[in-house]
């Protein structure tokens, strides 16, 4: 099982968006490596002080200023060295980088109750499209950034950021529009209006309770707009720091450097202070860090 989840991560980690330079990192780690470090990542994430008591036990003296160490036999396959120099805040970056693939949840999202929701929610993407298969990697993506910034998140918050962008299998299944609209504000905010009435009607069918379904659908509708609502904002901050994480270099690559550059602004003015400070953990491919640079100089 570690070793299947392992390749999974392995293999999600040689996404394009990836900055080449983890590319030889993940290598060499391997699969099972893959998979010890998103653990550790989990720990330091958490802020378990023995899990930062152990990372520090893995530096002995001697090695290189800035380097991480993975310990002898962690990840190794025939032919890699006895031990594996990690890149600072590897761990971290890892967990990141594969965090969709692993579906960490609390008390809220376990059983089988949210193993449905999960599977309607894969239903209705046709992954064949490459759009739609972004979308969807995406809302994974943002699910699991609300579980790691609220450890107690709530079960409507969390199927919120599964359906937030629901609106774009109809609107921008084939191509993204976005840029063009003239008032971008008000785009977002039919997008948002559009798919809460989609994640109503899907959540009710899919037989979710209809409290639940009306606060999931409140919280779509609500989330391209900054809010005193603590569950709005941490959707907007898990959205945002998604879009950082995940899909900047694509939608670098995709719209080019003015459009990327409104959209890092926007992206940025939506984060609270504590989606702010997870930024400096996220790697970015330097043309975004230059624009986040800009905006934020």
């Amino acid at each position: 099982m570690a070793e299947q989840r392992g390749q999974e991560h392995l293999h999600r980690a040689h996404q394009r968006h990836a900055p080449v330079r983890d590319h030889a990192e993940v290598e060499r780690l391997g699969a099972n490596g893959i998979a010890r470090e998103v653990e550790r990542g989990h720990e330091l994430d958490c802020g378990d002080e023995r899990g930062k008591q152990r990372e520090e036990r893995r530096r002995p003296g001697g090695w290189p200023d800035g380097v991480s160490p993975s310990r002898a036999g962690v990840g190794t396959t025939p032919g890699q060295p006895a031990w594996t120099p990690a890149l600072p805040d590897f761990p971290l970056e890892v967990l990141t980088r594969c965090q969709r693939a692993i579906g960490r949840r609390n008390a809220c999202s376990e059983g089988p109750h949210f193993d449905r929701i999960l599977a309607r929610h894969r239903q209705l993407h046709d992954l064949a499209r490459p759009l739609v298969r972004a979308d969807y990697n995406h809302a994974l993506d943002v699910w699991q950034w609300i579980v790691r910034l609220d450890r107690g998140a709530s079960l409507a918050v969390q199927i919120a950021a599964l359906f937030h962008d629901v609106e774009r299998l109809a609107s921008e299944p084939e191509r993204r529009v976005e840029h063009l609209a003239p008032d971008y504000q008000r785009f977002k905010d039919a997008h948002a209006r559009e798919g809460s009435a989609v994640t109503h009607a899907v959540l009710l069918a899919a037989g979710v309770a209809p409290a639940t379904c009306r606060r999931a659908a409140e919280l779509v509708a609500a989330h391209e707009r900054p809010s005193d609502d603590r569950e709005v904002a941490l959707l907007n901050d898990a959205d945002a720091l998604s879009f950082f994480s995940l899909n900047s270099s694509g939608y670098a690559d995709y719209f080019g450097p003015e459009q990327t550059k409104k959209k890092v602004a926007y992206s940025w003015n939506r984060m609270g202070p504590a989606a702010r400070a997870k930024l400096p953990g996220v790697r970015l491919r330097d043309d975004v860090r230059a624009l986040l640079d800009e905006v934020t100089s």
